[in-house]
């Protein structure tokens, strides 16, 4: 990678990355919310150049992600290892469990520090209710699937520099 050349710039050299959608679950007495954890690969930077490196970009929403067409909040978290992108079960340090509910590819269109535009493709997808109060598996409830562009805008004068929107188009 050139000196002068941006992370964006180095990352349009190559084509896909992937991402995951896990449904994050917390025991009654964690006093945390059930949410759902959007996790985004990087493209190789001077920091970490190499894929198992690289720690993925990750974002807490509590919508259902099929309510994503709509601007929704989306909280940064902190980094996250590229082994969530396939981990599903019980967190250690009574965090909850995780179940993936998505997965696929990704294109990175623009990484800024105030917006993120992406093109996601779907490779698997799960059937989730929005009651959330049956099993992210069963086949007889609702068909989850983002596809399409996402963008995440974090608004300039925003006093909590981990919040942002998030809003999905088709």
């Amino acid at each position: 990678m050139g000196g002068n050349q941006t992370l964006e710039e180095f990352g349009k050299n190559l084509v896909t990355f992937r991402f995951a959608i896990l449904r994050h679950l917390f025991p009654a007495a964690a006093g945390r919310h059930d949410h759902w954890d959007l996790l985004l690969e990087l493209p190789p930077n001077p920091i970490f150049p190499v894929a198992a490196e690289r720690p993925l970009l990750a974002f807490e929403l509590r919508n259902h992600p099929n309510s994503w067409v709509m601007p929704t909040t989306a909280y940064r978290l902190p980094n996250h290892r590229d082994l969530y992108l396939n981990y599903e079960g019980e967190i250690s340090g009574g965090r909850g469990s995780v179940s993936r509910v998505q997965r696929g590819t990704i294109q990175w269109q623009s990484i800024a520090s105030r917006l993120l535009v992406l093109h996601v493709d779907s490779l698997e997808n799960a059937y989730v209710s929005p009651d959330e109060q049956t099993s992210p598996r069963d086949p007889r409830k609702q068909d989850m699937r983002v596809a399409g562009i996402l963008r995440l805008t974090r608004p300039d004068g925003n006093e909590d520099e981990n919040r942002w929107t998030l809003q999905s188009q088709p």
